[in-house]
């Protein structure tokens, strides 16, 4: 982005972005133009160092220079950051660098599924989500179900294009309207200077049992995520989530990859259902088992660390300790002192 003549990039991770934001040199299109060296070491395959070409060796030594440069300039960084606050940004580090290599080793290994169990899900929601099973939405002009094509009138042979079941999202929300529950609307508008109804998850949670069109509306809602997002995402025999342990929590994250014939989805944000278990899904290959690990209260543990470690006292680390349970005593005392 150019503001005022002064290049802005966004913020990435590749080491052109890093010599960029450390450094200010700006070496992108010679990794991304056509000729650059980096698309064509194959072809210097069985050559002698010496006979390359000056650009292929220029290449390569500038970008382990770079990469020390950097590397020199994170590490001042960190070190005047620990001057300042005492604290190491970099404690972490090597930890995080394993854990990144080995959710990138689980990445491309992939986890295998069980498709007859994943078939049995799909039977179950298909069969709820028929049409005889959402008369309630249909009747009151909600739903709009599929209808096949027809016979042209002039000509027999042809036929109409059908169309597909949709929501009357218009027709929702004027329902909605007139119920007079309370909703949030988005910000005003020229086109709509009152703004319009937001209707999102959240507000059929808080409304749920108020009113019968409106619970089976939200109930076909969740099912429709699984025909839409859960049970695509697993159409293969084996999956490959993506993750991300750079992340400000210290936890990782979990994402889809998008790349064409690659079954993924985001692995670590899958609803619990004990009718549709997509976890179940998930199985160990031969001659594996699947386990799982969790610490129990880590993160209070953490919690009541830290406020020793600043403070020098914690009343959460004086319940952990005497062995009560911390979440029971948190719940009994909601003002509790941390």
């Amino acid at each position: 982005v150019d503001i005022d003549g002064q290049k802005i990039r966004q913020g990435g991770y590749s080491l052109a972005d890093l010599v960029w934001r450390y450094l200010g040199i700006d070496i992108k299109e010679d990794k991304k133009s056509d000729d650059a060296w980096r698309l064509h070491y194959s072809h210097l395959a069985g050559v002698p160092l010496d006979q390359w070409p000056d650009e292929a060796k220029e290449y390569a030594i500038m970008d382990a220079v770079y990469t020390k440069l950097v590397y020199d300039k994170q590490e001042q960084r960190a070190t005047d950051f620990t001057n300042e606050h005492g604290i190491n940004p970099l404690a972490t580090e090597d930890l995080e660098v394993k854990t990144a290599f080995g959710l990138w080793l689980m990445s491309v290994r992939g986890i295998s599924v069980d498709q007859s169990k994943k078939s049995e899900i799909e039977l179950k929601v298909n069969e709820l989500l028929k049409p005889e099973r959402m008369l309630i939405l249909i009747e009151a002009g909600i739903l709009q179900p599929a209808q096949p094509g027809r016979p042209h009138k002039k000509d027999p042979s042809k036929v109409t294009k059908g169309t597909d079941e949709k929501i009357n999202v218009k027709f929702l929300k004027q329902f909605v309207k007139d119920l007079g529950i309370e909703v949030k609307t988005t910000a005003p508008t020229e086109k709509f200077p009152d703004g319009q109804i937001s209707l999102d998850e959240e507000f059929f949670k808080d409304n749920y049992g108020q009113n019968p069109i409106l619970d089976a509306y939200h109930d076909r809602q969740q099912l429709q995520k699984y025909v839409t997002t859960y049970l695509p995402a697993i159409s293969q025999d084996v999956i490959h989530a993506g993750y991300d342990t750079v992340k400000n929590t210290g936890r990782t994250s979990s994402r889809a990859i998008k790349i064409d014939g690659i079954a993924s989805l985001n692995i670590q944000n899958i609803p619990r259902s004990t009718e549709f278990n997509i976890r179940n899904c998930f199985v160990p290959r031969h001659g594996f088992n699947m386990f799982s690990i969790d610490y129990s209260g880590m993160e209070l543990g953490t919690l009541a660390q830290t406020c020793l470690n600043l403070f020098g006292k914690s009343t959460l680390a004086d319940i952990i300790n005497a062995g009560i349970d911390a979440h029971l005593t948190g719940g009994n005392r909601p003002k509790a002192t941390v």
